[in-house]
């Protein structure tokens, strides 16, 4: 036979003088009146209650009381089962809720130990009373906080605790209201809606503090309760015990107009929600949508925000970006604390296209509106990860202006995603993720998560940033690519350690102009200065006949070697006689003085095919051979351009030293690298060493204003940084560079101020 909350049974008879218990369920002597009436063994214990309740005459419009001639089946009452009872109140059905938590004990666990003294606690019965009525008459509410309960303790000769005394009013409420037993709701017999007063600004409190809810997923739940200013603000308590505050909220707090504070940190918290909460809304000055950041840690005690510099790159201010945060609490009808914030921007690297912002306090929209983003998470990016291919990650950002927040999911396609297939660059692609899920605008700068969104576990790891969109040709399906955190670390820490190094330096710190440039050349690159492509088969061997003979299949095609800039055309010099042009700047590229570059000329310009490239990579700190290109484990260029990093930076030790701007000396490692060249009639392995740390290896450059720079030949000269454009269907542009359309990208190049 099922059983129920309608199985469950109260009788509980009080002195009317002395208002002391006697009688209760606890204290029947179950063996003796069944012995007495001869009932049949098999009977369970609620069985035989309910056939003295019936013998008894017992009702629930009236107070409980016990026929003389029963008394004897009741031992004396204990103290014990006095406090149980003020404890527990009185366990009933049909709460004002469809579902209660899993943990919570089954209707007949309870009804089958109803009648013994089982220590429950508040994860496996329900002491938050949820009672709530109105009539269509006067509209007057009925609840908890406006009980009557020295009135109907009078009526009904029920005294105790609040929690008894009201559960007991819900019992009979249940049982005289036509409810449905096991139903949603209580009802509200009418000789029971005297017991209610009239209190002032009762539904305000109701809204503010009115905890009547077990669910976790709604704000004003007892765990969120902050217990520790329950007992304080309420002195009358007279505790620090938190406990001992929880269990007076449940007898007494909870029935009575009493102030506390919630935890400001929600009780329950999903993953997704985590991440929304370090997430930022930026407002993108390319195409007037929100984009997206995120706040990021590198535990310096700073706040930064990291987003995608192609969002602001037409900007005419890029000195501070603007976002906006809020707080995901996974919980409706409850106001979140939003935040917007100015961040001073610090640095930004057009070639991985990332910029940098500081939380600033002294900015004054945060010192006018007090910005505090303490309560905000900040993510931290490991490069230790190691994604594989399939695996799931998910990111969160706006779509374009159908929504912000929303949660994207999908799977790794390529974990070491470089650049498409056809295309040509001077400098590496920095290693990206590319993703199954679709991309729209806006998603630029969501950081992407391995974990699981739905989870409460907090484990989570940051892979990466959205950066672009990808699509083949002539299809509408687009892909989603974004930045390894690896490279992300490198470029981030570098402009945070750059940024310190102008803002304390006197030969910066007092000119915003020049720190305002400097921005730009915040993360420095390592280049081989050539033209290159990686080798693909087809698409190859179309372009250059000869490699269908390469004995190799892989590698980087040096198409052709850099020999200057021409500023008129913006547009690299390959051609030596147009060095001579007045426009043309000569750049010492650091393969020009090598057998590579002569194998090159000799054969009447046949591509070089690098195959390898040793050297000590700063990212992931092993030496090691790199095999360059995109089969089998070849790794990409961009590891070269983002991992081949000085081994000691050191001042600059010349005697017209402090006429540089940086007055720095970046001593590099030679590169060993393994090559094919074309003799005529074979293709020829080779290996060279390249580099070194005397003068020859370094090069002085002077932009339009007069900044003269003293830098080592492998890197990427500083006066060609704005001649860099965005990423534009996943690709970085450079001047004289094609889209992905084949068309012409004209870049207009800006003269940095001096």
């Amino acid at each position: 036979m099922a059983v129920g909350f309608s199985d469950l049974y109260v009788f509980n008879v009080f002195d009317p003088v002395s208002k002391n218990m006697l009688y209760s369920k606890y204290n029947f002597n179950f063996a003796l009146y069944s012995s007495s009436r001869n009932l049949d063994s098999s009977l369970t214990k609620t069985q035989v209650f309910k056939l003295f309740l019936q013998e008894n005459g017992t009702t629930y419009d009236k107070p409980y009381s016990l026929s003389p001639e029963l008394i004897q089946f009741f031992t004396p009452i204990t103290q014990e089962m006095i406090t149980y009872i003020n404890s527990i109140g009185v366990i009933h059905g049909n709460y004002m809720s469809f579902t209660n938590p899993g943990t919570y004990i089954s209707d007949s666990g309870l009804v089958e130990s109803q009648f013994d003294l089982v220590e429950y606690n508040d994860t496996k019965i329900r002491f938050i009373q949820d009672y709530t009525y109105t009539t269509s008459g006067s509209g007057m509410e009925f609840t908890k906080y406006n009980f009557d309960f020295n009135s109907y303790s009078n009526d009904f000769n029920i005294y105790g605790s609040k929690l008894f005394i009201f559960t007991d009013f819900v019992f009979r409420c249940i049982h005289l209201s036509d409810a449905i037993p096991d139903s949603f709701g209580y009802g509200l017999p009418d000789q029971f809606m005297k017991y209610f007063l009239n209190i002032d600004n009762l539904n305000e409190y109701l809204v503010s503090h009115g905890v009547t809810s077990n669910n976790l997923g709604v704000y004003k739940n007892p765990a969120n309760i902050d217990w520790n200013s329950y007992a304080k603000i309420n002195t009358d308590i007279n505790t620090t015990d938190q406990v001992v505050a929880k269990n007076h909220y449940y007898m007494y707090g909870q029935f009575e107009i009493r102030y506390f504070n919630f935890l400001e940190t929600l009780s329950v918290l999903k993953n997704s929600d985590l991440i929304i909460n370090a997430t930022a809304n930026i407002y993108s000055s390319t195409g007037g949508t929100l984009s997206s950041g995120f706040l990021y840690s590198n535990n310096d005690g700073n706040i930064y925000l990291i987003c995608c510099y192609h969002i602001i790159s037409d900007s005419q201010n890029l000195n501070v970006l603007r976002a906006s945060f809020g707080l995901s609490s996974n919980v409706n009808n409850v106001p979140s604390k939003t935040t917007t914030a100015e961040f001073r921007i610090i640095g930004y690297d057009i070639m991985s296209d990332i910029i940098v912002g500081l939380f600033d306090p002294t900015l004054p929209y945060n010192s006018t509106f007090n910005v505090d983003l303490s309560k905000y998470e900040t993510v931290g990016l490991t490069s230790s990860y190691s994604l594989n291919n399939g695996e799931s990650v998910f990111f969160i950002g706006n779509i374009g202006a159908l929504g912000n927040n929303s949660l994207i999911s999908g799977n790794v396609m390529n974990t070491n995603y470089f650049g498409t297939l056809s295309s040509t660059f001077e400098i590496g692609d920095p290693d990206s993720i590319l993703l199954t899920s679709s991309s729209v605008s806006g998603l630029s700068g969501s950081p992407i998560w391995i974990g699981n969104p739905e989870a409460t576990d907090q484990i989570l790891t940051c892979v990466g940033m959205v950066n672009s969109k990808l699509r083949a040709a002539n299809d509408v399906v687009t892909f989603t690519q974004g930045i390894q955190a690896k490279i992300m670390v490198n470029v981030i820490n570098n402009i945070i350690g750059n940024w310190f190094y102008f803002t304390t330096n006197p030969k910066f710190s007092n000119n915003s102009i020049l720190i305002s440039y400097l921005l730009k050349i915040s993360s420095q690159k390592s280049w081989l200065g050539t033209t290159c492509s990686y080798f693909s088969g087809s698409t190859s061997t179309a372009k250059f006949p000869v490699l269908s003979n390469l004995p190799y299949t892989g590698g980087l095609i040096i198409e052709d070697f850099i020999l200057g800039l021409n500023l008129v055309q913006k547009s690299f010099i390959k051609d030596v006689m147009m060095l001579g042009e007045f426009s043309a700047i000569k750049l010492n590229t650091p393969l020009l003085n090598t057998k590579i570059y002569q194998r090159y000329i000799e054969s009447s310009k046949s591509p070089i095919v690098i195959k390898s490239l040793s050297y000590f990579n700063g990212l992931t700190s092993e030496y090691n051979k790199f095999y360059i290109g995109r089969y089998g484990n070849q790794v990409s260029f961009g590891s070269f351009t983002y991992g081949f990093l000085p081994l000691l930076a050191a001042p600059l030790n010349i005697p017209d030293a402090d006429s540089y701007l940086f007055a720095i000396n970046s001593v590099y490692p030679q590169l060993i690298i393994e090559y094919y060249y074309f003799d005529g009639g074979k293709w020829v392995l080779e290996t060279e060493s390249v580099g070194g740390t005397d003068a020859s290896n370094y090069s002085t450059y002077t932009d339009s204003y007069g900044n003269k720079f003293y830098q080592n030949n492998f890197v990427l000269p500083y006066i060609l940084y704005p001649y860099f454009s965005t990423y534009e269907d996943g690709q970085l542009l450079v001047l004289g560079a094609t889209n992905s359309a084949g068309a012409f990208v004209p870049v207009t190049a800006p003269k940095p101020p001096t």
